[in-house]
């Protein structure tokens, strides 16, 4: 198990706590592991075909979630190297997801 640690500093008698460079470090791996591309890139392909299916065009999806044309693309071509870093990654494609998920039983 990773130990974590903050840097206390006390100013104007308040205390305030940061994370030193290796705790940082250590959360972003761990953000980084809960991220399985393979399987984010499986569910994407599913409801890629359900987009497809049910024709519901991305500009509707883009002005819903305001998530860019050209990041829902990214998305849609399992292309998440291409996208914004970690935890908006994630949330934008959950989010793209939820939303097409929702419009198809619809």
């Amino acid at each position: 198990m990773k130990t974590m640690s903050l840097v206390s500093l006390n100013h104007n008698s308040r205390s305030y706590f940061y994370l030193n460079n290796q705790t940082r470090k250590a959360l972003s791996d761990e953000v980084k592991s809960h991220f399985d591309e393979g399987e984010f890139k499986s569910h994407v392909s599913e409801i890629l075909k359900k987009r497809h299916n049910s024709d519901i065009e991305i500009e509707h999806i883009s002005k819903i979630t305001k998530i860019s044309n050209k990041n829902l693309r990214l998305i849609e071509q399992l292309r998440f190297d291409s996208l914004p870093p970690m935890p908006v990654k994630k949330a934008i494609i959950l989010q793209y997801c939820r939303l097409v998920q929702s419009l198809v039983k619809i």
